[in-house]
């Protein structure tokens, strides 16, 4: 039976629960009775999150030779299961026009799809070169997981999710007290989430190290 150190376990245990804590965004924002206020001092605190769990992940990786392909994969989908309500929320109070909503959910709605593509192109080849030279020392759902985890890692992601981050501080700043600066300051942030957007697309779509 593999041992892991504790220290890796704890930094582990630690980043996948801050990642399953923005799951937590979706009944918060739609189904709760909190103010308008409070929920977006919630969504700005769960988005800080995002920043912290992969931190840690990688920390723990680097220094007690580990990491979890769980991990990445709960990470990836926090970050959809947070973002995509949150900037709807923020439509549906005001605090956001329609054309900013619309790029960033058919965007992440996108690379999704485009991950999706490339962990099923992948898996179906691994799969098959194990059929090929007889070996299974690994069972389908190991590979999958395998995959998927190597997959959800994207430098390009995560400086798009840190700059929606600060779009969304500087939305709440604006939603509280309207000022020309606190509107070009989320802007900036919102443009740069969707070249970062961008980038992470063509990072999945130049990927041509297929097993």
């Amino acid at each position: 039976m593999k041992k892991y150190d504790v220290r890796f376990v704890f930094f582990t245990l630690l980043a996948n629960a801050l990642s399953l804590s923005r799951f937590a965004g979706i009944w918060i924002f739609f189904f709760s009775d909190i103010d308008i206020e409070n929920k977006m001092w919630i969504y700005l605190v769960l988005s800080l999150t995002d920043a912290i769990d992969g931190t840690m992940a990688r920390f723990a990786r680097k220094n007690f030779q580990g990491g979890t392909k769980w991990g990445s994969i709960i990470e990836h989908t926090a970050d959809k299961a947070l973002h995509i309500p949150g900037v709807i929320f923020l439509y549906s109070v005001g605090a956001l026009e329609w054309w900013i909503v619309w790029p960033i959910a058919v965007g992440e709605i996108y690379i999704s799809l485009t991950v999706s593509r490339h962990i099923y192109i992948q898996f179906k080849q691994i799969l098959m070169k194990q059929i090929v030279e007889k070996n299974k020392d690994k069972s389908e759902w190991q590979i999958l997981l395998k995959v998927a985890g190597e997959n959800y890692i994207s430098e390009s992601g995560k400086k798009k999710m840190v700059a929606y981050t600060l779009a969304g501080f500087f939305v709440f700043l604006n939603y509280l007290k309207s000022s020309l600066i606190f509107h070009g300051f989320y802007l900036t942030f919102f443009l740069a989430g969707l070249i970062f957007c961008w980038e992470s697309r063509k990072d999945y779509v130049s990927r041509k190290d297929y097993v």
